[in-house]
């Protein structure tokens, strides 16, 4: 169990799609990683400079992304931490590159740590194995289980999968 302080955080959300397709070649997952790969590169843009200030952000780890599920579909909201020294006074974004300057609230939040390469598949069991984890515990009415955040410390070392109990 870890313990986060409110602080701000560069976002792009996005809606996955084929979700319920596991053939690879298909468009739907090709649609998926598209719009992995698209909010990434929007959040590279708005830290390189593509801001109303033209200011260049240090990039920061880990990269941080917000999974809430429902039975109808799954939206992703990834994130780069706003570096300390912009914490006040985040440079905004421009209008049109869909990124937004949130503050994500304080929380605690339940951990479980893994290594490899991580693929959609690997959160998801990693999530169902720490779900079933936490549904034992006394207090499992006060943990919210339709979202959760995954932290790519270093996608090829290891991820962080966050659920936050209340």
């Amino acid at each position: 169990m870890r313990s986060y302080p409110s602080v701000k955080w560069a976002t792009v959300q996005y809606e996955k799609v084929g979700l319920h397709n596991d053939m690879p070649m298909s468009s739907s997952f090709n649609d998926t990683k598209q719009s992995q790969s698209t909010a990434f590169r929007k959040l590279f843009g708005y830290i390189s400079g593509a801001n109303e200030s033209g200011s260049k952000i240090s990039m920061t780890v880990p990269v941080s992304t917000r999974v809430t599920t429902t039975e109808e579909s799954v939206t992703e909201e990834m994130g780069f931490y706003v570096p300390e020294e912009h914490q006040e006074a985040a440079p905004a974004p421009l209008t049109t590159t869909g990124v937004r300057i949130v503050t994500r609230p304080e929380m605690v939040a339940y951990v479980r740590q893994f290594g490899g390469y991580a693929k959609d598949g690997d959160w998801t069991g990693q999530r169902y194995s720490l779900i079933t984890e936490l549904k034992t515990r006394e207090d499992a009415d006060t943990i919210d289980f339709d979202s959760y955040y995954r932290s790519d410390i270093h996608s090829l070392i290891k991820g962080l999968l966050h659920i936050h109990g209340f």
